[in-house]
This record gives C-alpha cells, structure tokens and sequence, in this order.
C-alpha cells in the first residue's frame, strides 16, 4: 500500500494504475491486478491504511498526554502535536496529500464516501473523547469545528509545504486555546 499511497502523493489520482504501482515495484505487469482487482480496491486499501496510521498516531499522542489535560493550553499542544505527527517529514507530507486526493474522489464514489464517513465518524469520536478528557463540554458542533481546522491546517500545510507553513506555532496555540477556553 505504501506504493500506492506514494503515487498518490506524488502524482495524484490520475497517476494511480496497476501498471504504475507494478513498475514503481519492479514487479511483472498484472501483477496488482492479482491483488486488487480495480483501482477503487486500492483505493479503498490505501484509505484505509493511512486512516489506520493516522488513528494510531493520534491515540498514541492522546495516551501519551492523558496525565496532563488540566489546562486547555496543555489541551492545545496535544491537538497541535497530533497534526505535526501525522505532517512529519515529505512522508507525511506525501501521505496527507494522498488522503486528500481520495477524499476528493469520494463524493462520486459510494464505497469510498461510505468509507471515509466511517472513518471521519471514528475520527469525532476520538475527538469528542479528548475534548471530555480535558472537561470541556464538546458538541457535535464543536466536534466537527475541531476536525475541520484540523483538516485545514494539514490542507495549509500540504499546500506550503516546501516554503513551510506561514502559520505561526504560537498564534496556532493562542487560537485553540481562545477555542478550548469558550467551549469550558
């Protein structure tokens, strides 16, 4: 899958074939075709490969930090610490981007909607979690403002990526903790 998802990242969608994973692999032509019949089915394997990393990257971090959620600043580094994992290095870089691709494709395919509905349900859940964690009265609302900044600021990164981020860390921070503090 990790092919997969490079071609994704590198070359978008359109660059996703059984022939250009085969000969990025070195492997005989037809060869991903044993494995994946059509390019939905790798797809949907490398969507959810990068939700399974990205989840188990975010569940690390939140475990990690489960003994210091008493301030909503300290709340803020665990959110920001999440999307630099999943950015860290081109790899990251690359991944994120291939994620953002077949969130694209998703709207005109059923499987992959249905599919990233699942994960992006599982990814609030965690969220809601976290924001309980820290004592906040989290919403459903607040849930999805957290997971779309989240999504646009791995979008910002991806996007300037090369230049780096024009965000700066600190006014990041001053503005989750300004969030975290008026959903307490």
């Amino acid at each position: 899958m990790n092919c997969a998802i490079e071609i994704l990242g590198t070359e978008g969608a359109s660059g996703l074939t059984h022939r250009a994973i085969d000969h990025r692999l070195g492997f005989p032509e037809g060869t991903t075709s044993n494995y994946f019949r059509t390019k939905l089915a790798i797809l949907e394997a490398a969507q959810e490969s990068m939700w399974k990393s990205d989840m188990e990257e975010m569940h690390r971090i939140l475990e990690a930090a489960a003994d210091d959620r008493s301030s909503v600043a300290s709340g803020s580094d665990v959110a920001i610490s999440v999307i630099e994992a999943w950015m860290r290095g081109e790899g990251g870089r690359l991944r994120q981007r291939a994620r953002m691709e077949i969130q694209l494709l998703a709207p005109n395919s059923d499987e992959l909607w249905l599919q990233a509905r699942n994960f992006s349900t599982s990814t609030r859940d965690s969220i809601a979690r976290f924001l309980d964690d820290m004592g906040l009265q989290g919403t459903e609302d607040h849930v999805r403002i957290l997971q779309a900044l989240g999504n646009g600021l791995i979008l910002d990164r991806v996007l300037w990526g090369r230049e780096g981020s024009p965000l700066s860390a600190d006014a990041l921070k001053q503005t989750l903790t300004a969030i975290f503090e008026s959903w307490k």
